[in-house]
C-alpha cells in the first residue's frame, strides 16, 4: 500500500515538475476567436514574424483577428494568442515546397519589433525556450522553422507579371545563422524551394539573398540544404522552370602575413581573430550596427567610417558606437593615409563585444559574437544585410527603381497606405488607378503592423478604364481636327432621349492588356479564376474563343486562386477547403451568383451547389 502511494506521489510530483518547466504564459490578449478555430490536423512548421508595431497595438489586433498563437514583447513575456492546436491565420498567401496555405500547417509566433532591427536580449531567451518547447511537443526539425519572409508569396500584380517572393519582410533577420544560433535553431534550408522548382520567381533579390546568405557552399552544405518538407500537392500546375536563385559568392578572407585568415588590422599579438571580412564599401542601414557591417574588423584602424555629413574616423577613433548614424560608409582595408588618425592600437586579448546600432534596444550581450558564427556565414551575411541595405536606400520615397509596391509591398493599395504627392495632394492606396503615373519624390506612409491585406478582387472594368483612357492630345493650334481621307467630317450625333436603353457592355473579345494587368503571365493558369455577372466562374486554363466573349467588364477576377466544391449535404466547406473555409480571403460563390468572404458566412446557410474560390 505504502509503495503505491510512493508511486502515485511521484506521478503527481512530475506532472507538476513539467507544469513549472514549461514556459510561463499571459493571457492578456487571449483571443474570442478560438471557440471558431478548427483543430489543425498535422502541424510541420513555425513561422516567426516581427509585428512591425509597438506591444499594445499589436497584441490588441491580434487578440481581435486571431492572428497568431504567440507573442513575445520586448521585456521576454509570452502571450497565448490563439491554442496552439487550433489555426491562427498568420500567415495569408504562402507556400512552402509545393504546400500552400501554411495557416493549415503551422504555428506563428510574433515579436515585438521591426524586421531590420535586432531582438532584445530578453527576447531571445523567451523566444529560445518556446521554441525548443514547440520543436519537442511537435518533433519539428530547426530547417522547418522558418520566417514569414520565406513562405509568403505574392500574386502577379503590375509589377510582377507571375508569383513571386518578395511578398513579406516579416522576420527577416530571424533567417541569419547568427540570430538562429541564439535562438537554440542550429539551420535552416540552403535555398528556396519554390523558386528553384520554377512554381515561383524572385521579387526582390536583396531579400532573397539575406534570407539564404550561406546557400551556394559545397556539395555537402547543398546536400544538407535537401528539403524534407511534403512533396507538391497533387494536381497543381507546374510552371515553367526557372532559374534558381544566383549563387551569392562570398568574397575571399583577407590574409595577413603570418598567412592565417583574420580581420585586417588586427595584429598576430591579439587574442583569437574573428570572422574575416573582406574589403568593400558598405553602408549602414537603418537598424544597422558595424558590427553587422564590419563583423571582427568594426573597430580596426583600416576600416574607415565615412558619416553622412562627410566627416572621417578611423574603427579605433570611435568610442561610442550607439552614436554612429545609418547612412554611414563603411570602407574596409582603407589604406593609411597618414592624417586621418593615429597608428593602429594593439587589440587587448579578450573578444570585445560588438557594438550596439543606435536604434538597438537590446544589450551588448545580446549580439553575435565572432565566436558563434563560422567564417563563412559572418561573410555572407554582412554581404546581404549590406546589398539589403542598399536596396533600402531612400526611404518610403517613390523615385528611380523604387515603385509603390518596392515600399509598401502587398498593402500597396489599401486603404490604410497614403499617398503624398510632390504638389501637396494625398490619396489613399485603393483610390489609385494608374500607378505608373505615380510622380518620383511621392512619399508613402504604410500602417504599423504586420498586414495580411484581405485580397483585393479585381474586375476587367477597372482594368479597362485605365487601358481605354484617353491619351492627351497634341494641340493643333486651335484648328479644328483635320477631316478624315474621305474629306467628310463626321455628322453630330442626334442627343439621346434620357429613357433610352443603354448600350450593351463592351466585350473582351481577345486576351489583352486588360487580364494581364490584373493577372499577369498566369491570365490563363489553373490559378487564376473568372467570375462572370452571371455568376459562371470559369478557370484561366478554360478560357477559348467562347469563354473569352463571355468576360465583361464586370467579370470579377481571383488571381492565385483554386476552385472547389460544389458544396453538398455529404461535402462541408471544411472537407472542400480545409480551416481557410472561415478566412476572409476565400469567397463563397452562391448559385445565384452572390459572393460572400469566408468570415461572414454563416455556415448553416450555405446554398448546396456553392463553389469555394480559396487562396492557392
Amino acid at each position: 500500500m505504502r509503495r503505491s502511494c510512493l508511486l502515485v506521489l511521484a506521478a503527481v510530483a512530475a506532472v507538476a515538475f513539467r507544469a513549472i518547466a514549461a514556459v510561463p504564459l499571459l493571457d492578456t490578449y487571449y483571443s474570442p476567436k478560438n471557440s471558431e478555430r478548427p483543430v489543425r490536423d498535422s502541424t510541420k512548421f513555425i513561422i516567426l514574424h516581427t509585428t512591425e508595431g509597438a506591444a499594445r497595438g499589436s497584441g490588441s489586433k491580434l487578440q481581435r483577428n486571431g492572428e497568431a498563437h504567440y507573442m513575445v514583447d520586448e521585456a521576454g513575456r509570452i502571450y497565448r494568442i490563439i491554442d496552439r492546436k487550433r489555426v491562427a491565420y498568420h500567415c495569408g498567401r504562402s507556400m512552402w515546397n509545393g504546400l500552400s496555405s501554411l495557416d493549415n500547417y503551422s504555428i506563428g509566433i510574433e515579436v515585438v519589433g521591426y524586421h531590420n532591427k535586432d531582438l532584445t536580449a530578453a527576447q531571445y531567451k523567451a523566444l529560445k525556450s518556446l521554441l525548443a518547447e514547440l520543436k519537442k511537443a511537435y518533433r519539428i526539425s530547426d530547417r522547418n522553422i522558418l520566417t514569414h519572409s520565406m513562405v509568403a508569396y505574392g500574386a502577379p500584380n503590375q509589377w510582377h507579371k507571375r508569383s513571386h517572393r518578395g511578398r513579406k519582410r516579416c522576420g527577416m533577420r530571424m533567417a541569419l545563422p547568427s540570430v538562429r544560433k541564439k535562438l537554440g535553431v542550429t539551420s535552416k534550408p540552403a535555398y528556396d524551394p519554390d523558386v528553384k522548382a520554377g512554381r515561383l520567381v524572385v521579387a526582390d533579390k536583396a531579400l532573397q539573398q539575406l534570407l539564404y546568405s550561406v546557400e551556394k557552399k559545397s556539395g555537402k552544405e547543398k546536400d544538407k540544404g535537401k528539403d524534407k518538407t511534403p512533396a507538391p500537392q497533387p494536381g497543381r500546375q507546374q510552371s515553367a522552370k526557372t532559374p534558381a536563385t544566383p549563387e551569392i559568392k562570398a568574397a575571399p578572407a583577407q590574409t595577413g602575413k603570418s598567412g592565417k585568415s583574420g580581420a585586417s588590422g588586427n595584429s598576430g599579438k591579439t587574442g583569437k581573430a574573428g570572422p574575416a571580412v573582406a574589403s568593400g564599401d558598405l553602408t549602414i542601414g537603418i537598424g544597422q550596427s558595424a558590427w553587422d557591417v564590419a563583423r571582427a574588423a568594426y573597430n580596426a584602424h583600416t576600416t574607415l567610417y565615412i558619416f553622412p555629413n562627410g566627416e572621417k574616423k578611423r574603427g579605433d577613433e570611435i568610442k561610442n558606437w550607439r552614436s554612429v548614424p545609418s547612412g554611414t560608409r563603411v570602407v574596409l582595408n582603407a589604406k593609411d593615409a597618414g592624417r586621418d588618425g593615429p597608428a593602429p592600437k594593439e587589440k587587448p586579448k579578450a573578444q570585445p563585444s560588438a557594438p550596439s546600432s543606435p536604434s538597438s534596444t537590446s544589450s551588448p550581450s545580446s549580439t553575435s559574437s565572432p565566436s558563434s558564427t563560422s567564417e563563412t556565414e559572418a561573410l555572407d551575411e554582412a554581404e546581404a544585410i549590406s546589398e539589403y541595405a542598399k536596396a533600402e536606400a531612400g526611404g518610403n520615397v517613390i523615385g528611380p527603381g523604387k515603385s509603390a509596391w518596392d515600399i509598401a509591398r502587398d498593402a500597396y493599395n489599401a486603404p490604410t497606405t497614403i499617398y503624398t504627392f510632390p504638389n501637396g495632394e494625398k490619396k489613399r492606396g485603393d483610390e489609385i488607378k494608374k500607378w505608373n503615373a505615380i510622380p518620383a519624390g511621392t512619399q508613402v506612409a504604410v500602417a504599423e503592423g504586420d498586414v495580411n491585406e484581405p485580397e483585393k478582387i479585381a474586375s476587367l472594368g477597372e482594368a479597362l478604364a485605365v487601358d481605354n483612357a484617353p491619351a492627351p492630345q497634341e494641340s493643333s493650334g486651335g484648328n479644328a481636327p483635320a477631316p478624315s481621307s474621305g474629306g467628310n467630317t463626321p455628322a453630330p450625333q442626334e442627343p439621346q432621349p434620357a429613357d433610352a436603353v443603354a448600350p450593351p457592355a463592351p466585350r473582351v473579345a481577345a486576351p489583352s492588356a486588360a487580364l494581364a494587368a490584373i493577372a499577369g503571365a498566369e491570365w490563363n493558369s489553373e490559378r487564376t479564376i473568372y467570375v462572370t455577372e452571371k455568376g459562371e466562374c470559369i478557370k484561366g486554363s478554360e478560357l477559348d474563343a467562347d469563354t473569352l466573349a463571355k468576360l465583361t467588364p464586370a467579370t470579377k477576377v481571383f488571381s492565385g486562386y483554386k476552385v472547389g466544391g460544389p458544396v453538398t449535404a455529404k461535402t462541408p466547406a471544411f472537407s472542400i477547403c480545409g480551416p481557410v473555409w472561415r478566412d476572409e480571403g476565400t469567397q463563397f460563390l452562391y448559385p445565384n451568383g452572390h459572393l460572400e468572404t469566408g468570415d461572414k458566412v454563416d455556415p448553416k446557410k450555405i446554398p448546396q451547389g456553392t463553389l469555394i474560390l480559396y487562396k492557392d
